[in-house]
């Protein structure tokens, strides 16, 4: 993921669709940075839960 500027300002963000295969580009009148969790953004856990 990275945060897209211009001008010295956020205006959205480009990360990678891992389910497509696809880079997305995301425009945002508004960005907010956000930290924690990052490994259940999208991805299942490849062992069983108990």
């Amino acid at each position: 993921m990275r945060v897209l500027t211009a001008e010295g300002r956020a205006v959205g963000a480009a990360g990678f669709n891992t389910r497509t295969g696809r880079f997305v580009q995301i425009r945002a009148g508004a960005v907010i940075l956000a930290t924690g969790a990052c490994g259940r953004l999208g991805l299942r856990i490849s062992r069983r839960r108990r």
